[in-house]
């Protein structure tokens, strides 16, 4: 009984309420029922939004200039600056002392010249030094196969020759000249820029010791 006498009064109400409300709020219920509806349908058709994969594939990048670097084969200077030869070539002159194996020592001048190989692979050595009582005038033809070095030599003043060997890095040359008797004397050649310093170890049986300092 209750619920009938409810359904009768929500009926009254209904009964009392204009007409054109009733219409209005009829078209403003079917509206918002359609907006509902469409914001549904639009949602649907966007595509999902995945979340990042960790699998560790590489992050794609913009791309960006290429920046091309200059091959050492096309570039001569480059070869020159990293060769063990690199700022010999041209004409040196100094002095230095030379330790006598009598105990005496002089002061002694040089001249020296070298001449790097159009290939950057031989270099041509001059070296005359002279004091108060000695002299020697080295010439040398050095080949270099990475930084390993062979060639030959002659001491033009006493009309001596022999072969070499040794080791170079870019401006340190280490020369082991080679006598025909047996005999072995090191040669250290040093560069920094335009200054040269030169140390012989073993020139000879009168000779303990010669070092000199050249520039170009």
């Amino acid at each position: 009984m209750i619920g009938h006498t409810a359904e009768r009064n929500v009926a009254s109400e209904l009964r009392s309420i204009p007409r054109s409300t009733l219409i209005y709020f009829c078209i403003a219920l079917v509206g918002a029922i359609g907006l509902t509806v469409l914001e549904q349908l639009t949602k649907s058709d966007q595509p999902a939004i995945l979340p990042p994969t960790t699998s560790g594939a590489p992050e794609a990048k913009p791309a960006g200039k290429k920046i091309i670097e200059p091959a050492i084969g096309d570039n001569p200077a480059l070869i020159a600056q990293g060769h063990p030869f690199a700022g010999f070539d041209g004409s040196w002159s100094g002095s230095g002392d030379v330790e006598l194996t009598n105990g005496k020592s002089e002061k002694i001048n040089c001249r020296a010249s070298y001449k790097v190989g159009t290939n950057s692979q031989t270099l041509q050595q001059s070296l005359l030094c002279a004091s108060e009582s000695y002299k020697f005038d080295l010439r040398a033809n050095v080949i270099s196969e990475g930084n390993n070095l062979t060639g030959t030599w002659v001491e033009a003043s006493r009309k001596l020759k022999g072969n070499l060997e040794g080791r170079a890095t870019r401006g340190r040359i280490l020369i082991f000249v080679l006598g025909a008797s047996g005999s072995e004397a090191k040669l250290i050649l040093t560069n920094s820029g335009d200054k040269q310093s030169i140390a012989i170890q073993n020139a000879d049986s009168n000779v303990a010791s010669f070092s000199a300092t050249l520039t170009r």
